[in-house]
């Protein structure tokens, strides 16, 4: 089983398969963050540059963190 689930996801106003030309350029800047409260360690954090069957399956990269959050 793919990590990313379906590639093949369908639009919610027409039931259309959405359709995105992402190439993996790496031109543009940052647009996702991933922010944590004040007292968590960040274990491991990574942007996921993997493509299935040859395409991305996103219209950027993804960004994936493990987290640890303290005891209260």
């Amino acid at each position: 089983m793919s990590p990313f689930g379906s590639l093949r996801r369908l639009s919610i106003l027409n039931s259309e398969p959405v359709v995105w030309r992402f190439t993996g350029a790496r031109n543009s800047g940052k647009i996702d963050y991933i922010f944590v409260p004040v007292g968590t360690r960040v274990m491991d954090a990574e942007i996921v540059r993997s493509q299935v069957d040859g395409v991305y399956p996103s219209d950027h990269y993804p960004v994936r963190a493990t987290l640890e959050f303290p005891a209260d």
